[in-house]
């Protein structure tokens, strides 16, 4: 039984090589493509939990319109974010944000940036937008994004984020 079992398991194995090394094969090529947009918001909630001010666990949502570089809107995104930890003059927060494009094509990212604080009657507040780039991963996608992977470069220039991705498929 035992030596049935064992070349059994050399004849799958001899079978299933040529597609293990095929789907693993430098052959398939990895897809770029860059997409460039402003990121507008229309709407924004802060929920501040206790204690009063930044502190562990505050959320903040928001939504808006995507605007290609002539100003017309090309989508919508949707982004939740919370404080995962506070430090002197600084809150880190982890966002997730979709980037939903005409058609209903979506990009999916996540990551974590720093942002300042500021006082506010005595106590710290954030003001509203990281201090440097935040860089996003691309976590997936939905329609045409459906394999995405990359990244998405955040850079605040007011009043609103402009994006800069690179997705990979």
């Amino acid at each position: 039984m035992t030596n049935r079992r064992t070349l059994a398991i050399i004849a799958l194995s001899a079978l299933l090589s040529p597609l293990a090394v095929t789907a693993c094969s430098s052959g398939s090529s990895v897809k770029s493509t860059s997409l460039q947009f402003d990121v507008v918001p229309t709407d924004r909630k802060v929920i501040d939990e206790e204690p009063a001010g930044a502190s562990m666990g505050d959320a903040l949502s928001s939504n808006g319109d995507l605007k290609d570089h002539d100003g017309a809107v090309i989508g919508r995104y949707a982004m939740h974010g919370f404080t995962a930890q506070v430090m002197p003059g600084r809150e880190e927060r982890f966002l997730n944000i979709e980037y939903e494009f005409a058609g209903g094509d979506a990009i999916e990212a996540q990551g974590s940036n720093d942002y300042p604080l500021t006082m506010s009657s005595g106590q710290p507040t954030v003001d509203g937008h990281a201090d440097d780039e935040l860089i996003l991963g691309i976590v997936g996608g939905t329609g045409r994004y459906d394999t995405a992977r990359g990244s998405c470069r955040l850079t605040y220039e007011a009043p609103n984020y402009h994006a800069d991705c690179t997705v990979k498929q």
